[in-house]
């Protein structure tokens, strides 16, 4: 019996004329020399291209006066911080000032604390209820 546990057959084996190893490692070495040289063709290639389209560009305009165009509508916020801070700095101002609504109609707003107590002290208007009539009248028809 052999080493590896079987019975050996001096027919069967490999050939060893169909794979030469140095026409491998000659195949591997002209893939490997290719790929570097493909390789280095398309780095020069790639920088050549990129400095032709650099020249092609026109120069910055540099003395152009004037003003800036504006982008078209939507425009988007410059400072959305800032804008929202202000937004909320003039709607403070609002809650917290008299003024008129308008003035034609008689319509004006008053001062958030001003009109939280005065909600609190008369409550809050009920759809349909009768209004309570002023005590004044109301005595002195009884009178008569």
């Amino acid at each position: 019996m052999s080493e590896h546990g079987g019975a050996r057959n001096p027919e069967v084996g490999f050939e060893k004329s169909d794979a030469r190893p140095s026409a491998i490692l000659r195949f591997l070495l002209w893939l490997l020399f290719g790929t570097i040289a493909v390789f280095v063709l398309m780095r020069w290639m790639f920088v050549g291209l990129a400095a032709y389209e650099e020249r092609q560009q026109p120069p910055p305009p540099v003395m152009k006066t004037g003003s800036v165009p504006e982008a078209p509508l939507p425009r988007l916020q410059a400072h959305p911080t800032l804008d929202l801070a202000e937004y909320r700095r003039q709607q403070q101002q609002v809650l917290h000032s008299y003024g008129w609504m308008d003035q034609q109609a008689g319509i004006v707003h008053i001062d958030i604390d001003e009109a939280m107590r005065l909600t609190a002290e008369r409550g809050l208007p009920v759809e349909g209820a009768v209004s309570p009539t002023p005590a004044a009248p109301a005595a002195q028809g009884k009178r008569k």
